[in-house]
C-alpha cells in the first residue's frame, strides 16, 4: 500500500512538473503544498510548487526568469493526521556550482506571504515545528540566477523524522534566466504584463495601451537592466538626485512612437524591513520619480509613486530606455523642452519638442514671431511643429509658453523649426 502512494505521489510530481507558468518579472512553478495522512502514512491529496520571485518574469512556456533583482519561493504545507512540521527548507544555488544555500521559509500566517510581512536576506528564521500547516516564503537574490539561471529543492521536515522533497540535491529542479521578455498585444486596447510574483501585492511592472493607441498588433520587449551598469544606464543628471536609480527598463516594439500616451508603471525593489526606502540603497522611495533616456541626457517624466506597491506609474508617447531616480524641489522650469530645434518631417528623429514631465492641468501655448498664437496644448505635452489645424508651420523661430497646474507662473522659451 505505501508503495502505492509513494507511485501516486511521484506521478502527481511529475504532473505538476508539467505546469511551468511564466508571467513576467518573477517565476512561477505550480504552490508547493504536501499532505500527509492518519499513522504518520503519506496521503498525497495534491502537489503543487509555487515558485515566484519579485519583479521576476515568467512566461506560460519556457520556466525563464528575467527579473534581476531578487525572486521569492512561497511554500505551503499541509499536514494531516499524527505528524507535525519540523521544519521547511529551500536549497538554491548557481548551476553546478557546488553546495546549496539553505534557508528555512519563514512568515508562517496563512495567507500573508508578504503582504503585510516583508522578509530580508538573512532574518531570523521561524521554526514552525508542532504546527501541521505551513506558508511563508524565502528570497532567493539575484546573484544566484542571474546570467546563469536557478537550481534549486525543497525539503519538509515532520516530526517523525520522514523527510519529503521537491527535487533533490542530486537531481535539483530548474530555471534559466534571459534579459529580456517578449509579448505580443492587441490592437484593441491591452497591456503587457511582467508579474513580480508575489500575487500578495497586487502590483505588476506593466505597459498599458489604450484603445486607439495601436493599429495593428504589435511586438513588445522589456529588459529589466541592472541599474549599476554603466554601460547601460548612465549616471543621473538634471532633476534626478542620485547617481544609480532605484531600477530601469528597456522598452520596445514593433512601433515606438504613438499618438495617444500609454502608460508605464514601474516597480522598484523595497521587500526588506527599512520602510520607506528602496533596497540597498537610501534612497527615499516617496521622491522616486520616471525619467527617460532620450541618448545624451535622462529627462524628466514625472509620474506618482504607489508605496504600497513598490510602483511609479506614468504616462509616455515613445518607448526607451525608462529609470526611476529621486527627484525634489522642481521648478516650473525643469519641464522646458531640451530640444532647441526640431525637423518634424516625420522620419522619427527630433521630430517633437517635449515638455516632459509637465501633467495635470497644464497649458502650452505656441506664437510666431509676429506674435500670433498658433497653437494651444492642453492634453499632451509635446510639440509636433502643428499649427491648430494640424498643419505643420513653416520653418523659422516659434516661441512657447508654458504653465503647470494652471498657475500664474508662466514659463517662456524660443524653438526653431527646420523641416
Amino acid at each position: 500500500m505505501l508503495e502505492l502512494l509513494r507511485e501516486k505521489f511521484m506521478q502527481t510530481v511529475n504532473s505538476c512538473e508539467t505546469k511551468l507558468f511564466i508571467l513576467s518579472l518573477i517565476f512561477i512553478v505550480c504552490p508547493m503544498s504536501f499532505a500527509i495522512g492518519a499513522n504518520n502514512q503519506p496521503v498525497v491529496l495534491y502537489v503543487t510548487v509555487d515558485v515566484g520571485g519579485r519583479a521576476i518574469i515568467t512566461s506560460n512556456a519556457d520556466g525563464t526568469v528575467y527579473y534581476r533583482d531578487y525572486m521569492t519561493i512561497p511554500v505551503t504545507v499541509d499536514v494531516e493526521g499524527g505528524a507535525t512540521i519540523q521544519e521547511v527548507q529551500v536549497f538554491y544555488r548557481t548551476p553546478n556550482s557546488g553546495s546549496f544555500t539553505q534557508s528555512t521559509t519563514k512568515s508562517p500566517q496563512k495567507n500573508i506571504f508578504r503582504s503585510s510581512i516583508k522578509p530580508a536576506p538573512g532574518d531570523p528564521v521561524f521554526n514552525p515545528a508542532g504546527s501541521r500547516y505551513y506558508e511563508g516564503s524565502v528570497i532567493v537574490p539575484g546573484s544566484a540566477y542571474v546570467g546563469q539561471g536557478l537550481e534549486y529543492y525543497f525539503e519538509v521536515v515532520l516530526s517523525n523524522g520522514e523527510s519529503f522533497f521537491y527535487g533533490t540535491a542530486s537531481a535539483p529542479r530548474a530555471a534559466s534566466y534571459n534579459p529580456t521578455y517578449v509579448t505580443i498585444v492587441n490592437a484593441s486596447g491591452d497591456e503587457a504584463v511582467l508579474p513580480d510574483g508575489d500575487a500578495s501585492d497586487g502590483s505588476n511592472t506593466s505597459v498599458f495601451f489604450p484603445a486607439g493607441s495601436l493599429a495593428q498588433p504589435m511586438q513588445v520587449s522589456i529588459e529589466h537592466v541592472d541599474q549599476n551598469d554603466r554601460g547601460r544606464v548612465s549616471p543621473g543628471s538634471g532633476a534626478a538626485l542620485s547617481q544609480v536609480p532605484a531600477s530601469a527598463f528597456e522598452i520596445n516594439g514593433t512601433v515606438n512612437r504613438f499618438s495617444t500616451p500609454i502608460t508605464l508603471s514601474l516597480l522598484y525593489p523595497d521587500i526588506d524591513n527599512v520602510p520607506g526606502q528602496v533596497d540597498g540603497t537610501n534612497i527615499d522611495e516617496t521622491l522616486l520619480r520616471m525619467f527617460w533616456w532620450d541618448g545624451f541626457a535622462w529627462r524628466f517624466l514625472g509620474g506618482t509613486v504607489d508605496t504600497q506597491n513598490n510602483m511609479v506609474t506614468a504616462r509616455t508617447t515613445h518607448f526607451t530606455l525608462f529609470a526611476l531616480f529621486p527627484a525634489a524641489n522642481l521648478s516650473p522650469r525643469t519641464f522646458m523642452p531640451m530640444e532647441k530645434i526640431i525637423s518634424p518631417n516625420g522620419d522619427g528623429m527630433n521630430d517633437i519638442a517635449y515638455f516632459s514631465g509637465l501633467s495635470g492641468a497644464f497649458e502650452i501655448k505656441i506664437f510666431d514671431m509676429t506674435g500670433r498664437r498658433i497653437r494651444t496644448i492642453t492634453d499632451l505635452a509635446q510639440w509636433d511643429g502643428r499649427d491648430e489645424n494640424g498643419y505643420l508651420v513653416e520653418n523659422g523661430s516659434y516661441v512657447y509658453q508654458y504653465r503647470a497646474d494652471l498657475s500664474n507662473d508662466w514659463v517662456s522659451g524660443v524653438i526653431g523649426v527646420a523641416k
